[in-house]
């Protein structure tokens, strides 16, 4: 079923729209049907000149070898178009497709950019674990558990998904080798001779690990390229101010990089920049409950629950960016947001049960309050929010400070 939703299957869903195919879907979503294999399982029913098709989806297996489904509804194919199929939810569909009429989608404002991170040239060696940053070296380990010293001015700080929660400060978890110097709008390689000048211990480094480089991966040509990254894309837009967001998902969850100082793994993270808005006001809105009612519903599948979230499906999600601009939500959702990071950084050291429950309980209300800023924001209406009230969050934002759980297909490059 994933055609259902990716870019690629978008000539497959046209394709059977315009031939008026579709009489029935029975859709298992992320049950998995055959054991030992982790498959996204769909019956498309075909039958020629059809007007509209029945679509049914199941709460398990025993509920599907029963034919009892927990989702039932009728669908005319000409009120369906070759965008995201998402049928599991109907309700929740009308929802968002009114504010998609109503604010537009991320896709449908041009000033609002999201951006995929680095695609290093070897992981392994290329990213670092930090156990001591100082002023001028960094210490750390590579992915071969090797303990390393490099100069901190051949490295960028790395977001890679590790430890992350809503409006976190600190969201560097590694670093990693960036061969390249930026300025203002433009990206300059920095090749060997020079690079091996600036940065003695990295350039050392990488000779250690040359062959073990090139037998993993291609290498650009050339004796003064090869250290270079392959795919050396969005350097430039990643050395702005931005809002990070994992790609893979259980609830949207969004941070704040101030500075533009972090740079984002390309296999967990994205990052969304909006000129001239506040960035707290922004990551506000994605880190609600109705953004991730509205994000999850048309993000495609991953394992356990989990969703995959990457620019093609954050894109879809309506945002109502002009309202934003104009009103007074900005200032107060941007406030709540510092207030929400600022009580999450003296929640370790406050001691006692006492206090920290004190402390959660204070969090709580804040993101209650954050939640109803942003449907106001919306311009819900009380039907609209019922609809949503049955779409709650998968895990609590509190608990998120605490309890980190690492997203599936995570493989280290």
């Amino acid at each position: 079923n994933r055609f259902f939703k990716t870019d690629y299957g978008k000539a497959a869903r046209r394709w059977l729209l315009r031939q008026r195919l579709l009489s029935r879907i029975e859709d298992f979503r992320d049950l998995q049907v055959f054991s030992g294999r982790t498959t996204y399982t769909a019956i498309v029913v075909l039958e020629a000149e059809s007007k509209r098709f029945q679509y049914s989806a199941y709460a398990d297996l025993a509920a599907a070898e029963l034919g009892r489904p927990a989702v039932r509804h009728t669908y005319s194919i000409s009120a369906i178009d070759d965008n995201v199929w998402s049928f599991d939810e109907p309700e929740l569909m009308e929802v968002h497709e009114a504010l998609v009429k109503q604010h537009g989608s991320i896709d449908q404002h041009q000033e609002m950019r999201i951006t995929v991170g680095l695609q290093t040239l070897y992981g392994k060696v290329y990213q670092l674990q930090p156990t001591e940053v100082g002023k001028n070296v960094v210490h750390g380990t590579n992915g071969a558990d090797e303990k390393v010293s490099l100069e901190r001015k051949s490295l960028r700080p790395l977001c890679r998904n590790r430890g992350f929660y809503p409006f976190r400060r600190d969201n560097a978890d590694a670093w990693v080798i960036f061969p390249y110097d930026v300025e203002g709008e433009t990206a300059t390689e920095i090749l060997w001779p020079d690079f091996k000048r600036r940065f003695p211990k990295t350039a050392e480094y990488l000779e250690d690990h040359k062959k073990q480089i090139k037998a993993a991966v291609e290498v650009e040509c050339g004796a003064n390229r090869w250290h270079l990254y392959t795919r050396p894309q969005n350097l430039v837009a990643q050395a702005q101010p931005k809002v990070l967001f994992p790609s893979t998902i259980e609830d949207v969850i969004a941070a704040v990089d101030p500075a533009g100082e972090v740079y984002q793994d390309n296999v967990r993270i994205n990052s969304l920049t909006v000129p001239g808005l506040d960035l707290y006001a922004v990551a506000a809105v994605l880190n609600s409950t109705l953004f991730t009612a509205l994000a999850r519903l048309k993000a495609g599948l991953s394992d356990s629950g989990w969703r995959q979230f990457n620019r093609q499906f954050a894109e879809l999600v309506p945002f109502p960016l002009a309202r934003l601009r104009d009103g007074t939500a900005a200032p107060r959702l941007a406030a709540l947001a510092q207030r929400i990071q600022a009580i999450q950084e003296e929640r370790a050291p406050v001691a006692g049960e006492g206090g920290r429950h004190g402390v959660q309980m204070t969090l709580a209300a804040l993101w209650d309050e954050l939640d109803r800023e942003v449907e106001q924001l919306y311009g819900l209406t009380p039907d609209q929010r019922a609809v949503v009230s049955r779409y709650p969050r998968m895990m609590d934002r509190v608990e998120l400070l605490t309890r980190q759980v690492a997203a599936p297909d995570e493989d280290e490059c």
